[in-house]
């Protein structure tokens, strides 16, 4: 009987137990929401920058290029690379998709001496034409290759900054380059770079003694500011924020990383966040430009809401086999596409409202106290339980109790007859009494 017991007490904390566990899953949701095999097999994929609310371009190291609908989480259009057009996990690519014009624009290493520069229809993905840029290297993979409101094509090298002319018209030189700067001599390597549209302003990060942001007015390729920063040697993965800003990640192996935000209006003056974290240096960055920020650590992925004052994330999750490697903000579905050293690709999925989920922090706080709460319950239940069942056994005893007074005053009263014994039985309310 008293194992049946435990094993009963056992059965209801188990299942209390799985009840707060999905509890708790259900107030912070997985972000991920869902994912899709580019082929069978592959050694990764990269996924490239756009002015597309719905639709990525992403190339895998194998030589394919894969048109992606977002919003139906499935692949519209796949084509293969010319032979001359290489891809590797060793080499750097950047890309932009301008769906406005219905081209894509591929940038790749060749013979680690060059650049080619290649243009693609979008509509059905074939090869249009290509330029070479001799003597230079691709520094970053996330917009060092961008486009403009005037369909100028912007692509930063390792040593300069240039723009090219894409003419359809033109049949003899479709692709042509028609102005270049070189980088400042105090920039040893390009690090990152963002641009804003509405103000034709590049932001270009570099690495130096310590980490410098120049503005570039894109009309002209020219300088008109600088800025220093004493986190680390090169500021990493800059994007777009709310309210009119830009944020970075600056940082090295000796010194925290350190996410920055400031706004355009002045960037000297006008801090507007600065958060330590430690996770290192990212692989890659997305933002929504108005609110949320969602960064790649090999495996770990990181969602910072940018209007928080605190240090905390707003998510974190965490790729278990893979690495990830590119990722593409989609306006049409809230959707971070993200890419890694597998065909796989996952869609993540960023909060409409802070209704949405509730911050990391926040979680972190709650949870120890459902547990507390959901350990006080079972203790209840357990303590009540085994109240009431010493309460039915004690019952189960005292009938058990006058069943054995009677056998006994039943037994005494037969001896007494076969003995003629004068024994005397009184009753007093109810209770039976013998007397010799």
């Amino acid at each position: 009987m008293k194992n049946s017991n435990n094993n009963n007490n056992n059965k209801i904390i188990i299942i209390l137990i799985i009840i707060s566990c999905f509890f708790i899953k259900t107030i912070k949701p997985d972000m991920f929401n869902g994912f899709i095999d580019l082929s069978e097999k592959s050694n990764g994929t990269i996924l490239y920058k756009t002015n597309s609310n719905d639709l990525i371009i992403a190339s895998s190291f194998e030589g394919e290029l894969f048109k992606i609908q977002v919003s139906k989480k499935s692949i519209i259009l796949k084509s293969t690379l010319n032979e001359g057009i290489k891809l590797s996990s060793n080499e750097k690519s950047s890309g932009f998709f301008d769906e406005k014009n219905n081209n894509f624009y591929l940038a790749s290493t060749s013979y680690n001496t060059s650049i080619q520069i290649s243009i693609f229809s979008s509509i059905d993905l074939t090869y249009l034409t290509s330029i070479f840029i001799y003597n230079e290297n691709i520094p970053f993979n996330e917009n060092c290759l961008f486009v403009d409101n005037d369909s100028n094509i912007f692509f930063i090298s390792t040593n300069s900054i240039y723009k090219l002319k894409y003419d359809s018209n033109n049949k003899n030189n479709k692709l042509k380059i028609i102005q270049s700067k070189p980088l400042p001599g105090e920039c040893i390597i390009p690090s990152s770079s963002v641009f804003n549209l509405d103000r034709n302003l590049l932001l270009l990060g570099c690495t130096s003694t310590y980490g410098t942001l120049y503005e570039i007015n894109m009309l002209d390729l020219s300088i008109t500011a600088n800025h220093i920063y004493y986190y680390g040697e090169g500021i990493d993965t800059l994007i777009l924020g709310p309210k009119n800003s830009f944020s970075f990640l600056e940082g090295t192996q000796n010194y925290a990383y350190h996410l920055v935000s400031f706004t355009f209006k002045d960037i000297e003056t006008s801090v507007y966040r600065n958060r330590e974290t430690y996770f290192g240096r990212p692989t890659s960055a997305s933002s929504d430009n108005d609110r949320f920020a969602l960064y790649i650590f090999s495996h770990d992925i990181l969602l910072f809401d940018l209007t928080d004052i605190t240090n905390n994330p707003y998510d974190i999750d965490y790729l278990e086999e893979v690495v990830g490697l590119s990722s593409v903000y989609s306006s049409n579905n809230n959707l971070i596409t993200i890419s890694t050293n597998s065909s796989r690709i996952y869609f993540y999925q960023i909060p409409s409202s802070p209704q949405d989920s509730i911050p990391i922090e926040s979680f972190f706080i709650i949870s120890p106290i459902f547990i507390v709460l959901i350990i006080f319950i079972i203790f209840s239940i357990k303590l009540i339980y085994s109240k009431c069942f010493k309460i039915k056994k004690d019952n189960n005893n005292d009938d058990d109790d006058d069943d054995d007074d009677e056998n006994i005053l039943k037994n005494e009263i037969e001896k007494g007859e076969e003995g003629n014994n004068n024994n005397i039985v009184e009753i007093y309310n109810g209770d039976y009494k013998l007397i010799k």
